[in-house]
């Protein structure tokens, strides 16, 4: 829920009095890499509570032994750091993505995540799964700044990646400083003053289920090797989201086999199940007749070989396989259930829907990113985005009127508000003057995605704000990387401006 890539952004002209501070001072980034390596061994993907409260134990001991007095589970699970008396508050969240590729053994419940550097970048081994940058380098970064600096504090999250309840529960007395910087932005070129709101929303409806399945073959469909990415940065991009991919594959067969009975069984994603990932790989589980068992296939094949394919030019890697299988259960959804979804589910609202031409980037955008099917239910799930409340309203209606088609009511899971730019932003008036000062030119942007900052603004209205990062790469995907470089520049540039307040 967050992000800045550079081709989302546009330069905001802002005239603020230009503030002088000198930067010669070149601090070491060696130890921020070493503590990234660390943070690696904690597998940390949100919701899996006990494991981020692990990390936060281990964070909390570090930063105890840098003199900071810590409090843990501030609100839900937060950790807050303080030493002396602050001039500036740190924020990075404690979460993170975990997606792998289709076939991974890899267990984000217990196994540490093992990097490699490749030239300048850092990224799993064989590009696996995600490698932790996204916000684990956010949070070395912190801890490096406790170890050589005081009169700092910093706030740690949970759940920035799913519903912000961490930010969300953050207290209003708990900030001292009237300055506050987040790391958790993704290119090194700009500083972050506006994002995204975001609603999480979710339907569910009953469904009828059958066991009567003579005369059907089991089988399973599944589209892979789609970029995927963020929901929010890259969702202008087009990208094919593979679970309404399977959706349309099963309608056009559906309806070009006009004696096509197909029973569904059951829907999965594959490697990253997170709403705010464009579905990169999935799966359908589904029953066909056994007598028109070749000619489906092969429509299948055709369908998509001749328009699911084409529609994805830069997707060199998405491919579909259908196998025979065998399923734990012998139950479907009977005909009615099963072509309620099959001839519905390709029209849900997903992707972008406005572009903002001012900020270059996406600012009204949903991404369909759930189908599961639990028993006698199915769950629908969306995350949108707006730089507004009525922009928000509006895709929340497009759901609604989605989803009276299964007579099924609207749950609001999470929800926050857009964080507006602002003309009165000092902060980002000094950093950004400092930056430019010290050869390292940034402009200010407004991202796609979301930021706690959205909600920490709402709290803290007196405290200028701002979010800034090293470049990654691919975030919320196998393919994620994190440039050295680029940490070293943000890493000394922070330490230099904060080191000179």
């Amino acid at each position: 829920m967050k992000k800045v890539f550079s081709l989302l952004l546009l330069p905001i002209t802002i005239t603020f009095p230009i503030v002088s501070i000198s930067c010669t001072q070149t601090y070491d980034a060696s130890v921020v890499f070493s503590l990234f390596k660390e943070i690696n061994n904690f597998p940390r993907v949100s919701n899996n509570e006990e494991r981020v409260a692990e990390f936060a134990n281990w964070l909390s001991q570090k930063l105890t032994n840098s003199g900071a007095n810590v409090t843990s589970n501030v609100g839900d699970g937060n950790l807050y750091a303080i030493k002396g008396t602050p001039k500036v508050c740190f924020q990075a969240h404690m979460d993170m993505v975990g997606s792998k590729v289709n076939g991974s053994n890899f267990d984000f419940e217990n196994d540490p995540i093992e990097c490699v550097t490749d030239g300048d970048w850092i990224h799993s081994i064989n590009y696996e799964t995600t490698c932790g940058a996204d916000d684990g380098i956010g949070c070395a970064m912190i801890l490096a700044m406790f170890q050589q600096f005081d009169n700092i504090e910093a706030i740690f999250t949970t759940h920035e990646e799913d519903t912000m309840e961490g930010a969300l529960t953050i207290p209003t007395n708990l900030i001292q400083a009237n300055k506050l910087i987040n790391l958790d932005s993704e290119d090194d070129k700009y500083v972050t003053i506006g994002c995204n709101g975001g609603t999480s929303i979710d339907g569910v409806f009953s469904i009828a289920t059958t066991s009567e399945l003579s005369g059907f073959t089991p089988v399973t469909i599944s589209i892979t090797g789609g970029l995927g990415g963020h929901s929010g940065v890259d969702i202008h991009k087009g990208r094919c989201n593979t679970l309404k991919s399977i959706f349309y594959l099963l309608f056009r067969v559906k309806n070009e086999i006009t004696s096509n009975t197909m029973l569904i069984h059951d829907v999965q994603r594959i490697g990253t199940i997170a709403d705010n990932a464009i579905p990169s790989d999935a799966s359908c589980q589904l029953y066909i007749p056994t007598a028109n068992k070749n000619e489906i296939i092969n429509c299948m094949q055709e369908v998509f070989a001749n328009d699911i394919k084409p529609l994805y030019p830069l997707e060199n890697a998405l491919q579909i396989s259908i196998t025979n299988d065998s399923f734990s259960s012998t139950n479907a959804l009977d005909l009615t259930s099963s072509n309620l979804l099959i001839n519905n589910i390709n029209f849900a609202p997903d992707g972008m829907y406005k572009y903002n031409e001012q900020y270059k980037m996406s600012d009204q955008s949903t991404n369909f990113w759930e189908v599961s099917i639990n028993e006698n239910e199915v769950t629908l799930g969306w995350l949108n985005r707006g730089l507004s409340n009525a922009l928000l309203n509006d895709l929340k209606s497009k759901e609604i009127a989605f989803l009276n088609i299964f007579s099924s009511t609207c749950n609001i899971d999470s929800s926050y508000d857009p964080w507006e730019p602002s003309t009165n932003n000092q902060l980002a008036n000094i950093f950004t003057s400092y930056a430019n000062d010290s050869s390292n030119k940034m402009e200010l942007c407004v991202t796609a995605g979301g930021l706690e900052t959205a909600i920490l603004c709402t709290k803290y209205p007196l405290c200028d704000m701002i979010s800034i990062g090293p470049n990654i790469e691919n975030a919320h995907t196998a393919n994620e990387r994190l440039s050295i470089k680029s940490t070293e520049k943000i890493f000394n540039l922070v330490s230099r401006f904060f080191n000179q307040l």
